[in-house]
Parts: structure tokens; sequence; C-alpha cells
């Protein structure tokens, strides 16, 4: 499960140095996340509460080097991904990603008919991207 984005920056830093110090040289770390600006279809309220807790991958990578490891690199990967939008609303409703916690249910439904609005019923294309934060264990 993808979680490092609900730690704050002191329990963070301590998880990095904890495992940082239980690898062995030569071990590594990865963090796998998502962007901090993604392609999904959301509801505008819904994209600013991604991007208010969703950090950028340099977030990760800076903690990393701060935790001691080296070799700290990002990159990502896009998948295209295409699911159909009474699917994906059904999905938004359930609150299937933390970010639609933040909203009440009148919200939350405004924001399910916004993203009925803006795309018709059939397909909806986007593009998923992964972000991979790795980092060394040295000397």
């Amino acid at each position: 499960k993808e979680v490092a984005h609900h730690f704050g920056d002191d329990d963070l830093a301590a998880c990095f140095a904890e495992l940082r110090r239980a690898l062995a040289p030569g071990g590594r770390m990865l963090v796998v996340t998502r962007p901090h600006d993604p392609d999904y279809p959301f509801f505008d309220a819904a994209r600013a509460v991604w991007r208010a807790h969703q950090p950028p991958a340099e977030h990760f990578t800076d903690a990393l080097a701060r935790a001691g490891f080296g070799r700290v690199a990002a990159d990502a990967a896009t998948y295209p991904a295409t699911l159909d939008r009474d699917r994906w609303l059904d999905m938004v409703s359930t609150r299937f990603w933390s970010t639609f916690s933040h909203f009440d249910d009148a919200a939350l439904a405004a924001g399910v008919d916004e993203i009925r609005r803006a795309h018709p019923p059939g397909d909806i294309s986007f593009s998923e991207r992964l972000v991979f934060v790795a980092g060394e264990a040295v000397d």
C-alpha cells in the first residue's frame, strides 16, 4: 500500500533513519508513490486536496538523503489507463483513495456530479503514473 505521503516529516525521517540503520551496505530502499499533480479525472476540489497531501518526489529524495542513503534517485513510469466512467464515479463515491475522505457526503456528491458533467458516458482514459524513489545504504 502506498502510504509514505501520510507520514509527517518527523515520522518519515525516523522511519527512513531506522530503515537505513537496518540495511546492510548495498541494501536498497524503494518508495513507490504517485505524482504531486496527477492526470486523474478528479473534480477540482479533489485535485486541490490531492496536491496538498501528495508531496512531490523531491520530498522523498531529500528525506532519504538526510537519513544517510546514497545514490538517491527518483524515476516515474506512466501507464495508460481506461475505465468506464460509471465505474470511476462509483470508486470516487466510495472514497477509494484517502483524498476523498476529506469531503462530507454532500461535497463528494457534488464532486461526482462535476466529473459526470465533464465526462460523457463510456470510457475515461488517463495516464496512471507511479513514482519510484530509491536509495542505497552506503558506508
